[in-house]
């Protein structure tokens, strides 16, 4: 693991604060998730409210800076309810859209070898955490492993031994645009290492998506 270029991509990450460390881990014992959150409480209720995510060593949320609904109220009733290893960090600073920032934090902060990127507003299900310990086992050294959202590549939701993360070089947190910089990113990791898609779906809700199928395809419709 290259730690050295760590502090190189916590630049606008260093100011934040570690609220609370709650709770006890269940089966993926080598796998962290980790969330950025910003403004979304629906959302974020929704994934965190799922006993499954107890199944996970830990989970890792980074609050961009939310002023109107901050994450801590949300996480804390969670764990009251399910338990669960769930460690809550707030950027103390609004730099606007950070979520490339959040996640490099959360890269940072987390202790097993597998990273699972997710964001606010996917679901993921017992059976997708079922099929996601599989793919773990069987995944080769030089593979990481891509979330099915809407049938195909998401992007940026997938699963990384936290050395090819780092060794890819984090994610640039000088940019300020929503796909950009998970793209510039993807381009590094599949240099370096081989996606390889899930079969099983990961549900999400997305604003301002829906989809369309027929028989064939699976299509994302922006309005």
């Amino acid at each position: 693991v290259q730690l050295e270029v760590i502090p190189q991509h916590l630049s606008r990450c260093r100011n934040c604060s570690p609220l609370f460390l709650l709770g006890h881990y269940i089966m993926l014992d080598n796998v962290t998730v980790i969330i950025p959150y910003y403004e979304d409480a629906s959302r974020l209720d929704t994934i965190m409210n799922r006993p499954l995510l107890e199944r996970f060593k830990e989970v890792i949320v980074i609050d961009d800076s939310s002023t109107n609904r901050p994450a801590l109220p949300i996480v804390r009733d969670a764990v009251d309810d399910f338990g669960g290893n769930v460690r809550l960090f707030r950027v103390m600073v609004n730099y606007g859209f950070n979520a490339h920032g959040c996640r490099n934090l959360g890269a940072t902060e987390a202790n097993t070898e597998w990273l699972l990127f997710l964001d606010a507003d996917c679901e993921p299900t017992d059976e997708f955490v079922d099929a996601l310990e599989k793919e773990i086992d069987e995944c080769p050294e030089d593979e990481f492993i891509l979330c099915n959202l809407f049938g195909g590549d998401p992007g940026n939701i997938f699963a990384v031994r936290r050395w090819h993360f780092w060794r890819a070089g984090g994610y640039d947190e000088e940019l300020r645009g929503y796909h950009m910089g998970d793209k510039i990113f993807r381009t590094r990791l599949d240099s370096l290492s081989t996606p390889r898609l899930m079969e099983t779906h990961l549900p999400i809700n997305r604003k301002g998506r829906k989809i369309i199928t027929d028989d064939t395809v699976f299509l994302t419709e922006y309005p």
